[in-house]
């Protein structure tokens, strides 16, 4: 997962949009917005915002592997998949299914 939070003093309804390439989208960034979306998946950039005027970004970034060992109770696949009771295996086999098909929007 990846966060970008914007900073600085611009007129954000002139420029400092973040700027999605690949779906054709472009977003107005007020000072202090912060944005998520999936790490890897968007290629983005941001308008330049006026001459003296002055923006900021403060990007954060999770690695799916520890929001994937967070979700197994604190153990790696391989654990999981030797110590896993069949219902916990169940569920993170239905919760990866669910997720598959609401974060791939077209």
């Amino acid at each position: 997962m990846e966060a970008v939070t914007s900073f600085g003093s611009y007129d954000h309804t002139q420029g400092g949009h973040i700027v999605f390439a690949d779906d054709h989208g472009m977003f107005e960034m007020p000072v202090g917005t912060t944005v998520l979306f999936p790490a890897g998946t968007k290629r983005y950039t941001f308008a330049a915002v006026g001459k003296n005027e002055h923006r900021y970004l403060f990007r954060q970034f999770c690695s799916a592997g520890v929001l994937r060992w967070i979700d197994k109770g604190g153990r790696t696949d391989l654990q999981f998949a030797r110590e896993a009771s069949l219902e916990e295996q169940a569920a993170w086999e239905a919760m990866r299914q669910q997720r598959g098909q609401t974060s791939c929007t077209q």
